[in-house]
């Protein structure tokens, strides 16, 4: 358990270190502030229920959620990509090194 609050601290401490989770937080609470009060109809339902802000969620959380996961997808593309080229670069070091005395 211990493991899995240290990944999840140092996860959240890298998006919060950047304003790219500040802008999400400000996108999702528009959007599910709009959602909840005017294509919810809210005041036109006459009752104090939620049921207009827990309906329109799972929509914003499928637009939202892997958008903020393409931030971690992109960063293991680069990470594997820099991996390629060192690895083509000693490759083609090593290839040389067959015709050239290094």
């Amino acid at each position: 358990m211990k493991a899995i609050l240290t990944i999840a601290k140092r996860e959240l401490g890298g998006y919060f270190s950047s304003p790219v989770a500040y802008v999400f937080l400000v996108i999702f609470l528009l959007l599910t502030g709009f959602f909840t009060f005017t294509a919810g109809n809210f005041f036109e339902r006459g009752e104090a229920s939620l049921a207009a802000f827990f309906s329109w969620h799972p929509w914003l959380y499928l637009v939202l959620v892997p958008a903020v996961g393409m931030r971690e997808f992109y960063s293991s593309c680069i990470v594997l990509l820099a991996l390629g080229v060192l690895a083509s670069a000693v490759a083609s070091l090593l290839a040389l090194r067959k015709y050239v005395r290094i």
